[in-house]
């Protein structure tokens, strides 16, 4: 904790779990990229997803070992851009 920031989700963490239903992951870079996409002027709108890998667990303190971030970058990498391919642009205009 720093004195330089005003910081009171002290007990956020515990918060999610308690009101929402089987909380996963919280992760705001996301969140905040599929907030532009829904913002976006209309005449221009953008497409967004998202993919995430959850390394650690803040609540039990595990990590991934490398070997299975590896693996999970792969197949989620394919994954991805297998979806990416296939998206059909016209959507946005239509």
């Amino acid at each position: 904790a720093s004195s330089h920031f005003d910081d009171t989700n002290a007990s956020l963490l515990d918060d999610l779990r308690s009101n929402a239903n089987n909380i996963v992951t919280c992760e705001m870079e996301t969140f905040h990229l599929l907030d532009l996409a829904r913002c976006a002027n209309k005449r221009y709108p953008i497409a967004a997803s998202a993919a995430v890998i959850c390394v650690a667990s803040r609540i039990s303190g595990e990590v991934l070992e490398t070997s299975a971030i590896r693996q999970l970058e792969s197949k989620g990498g394919r994954a991805v851009l297998e979806a990416v391919t296939k998206f059909d642009l016209d959507y946005l205009t239509s």
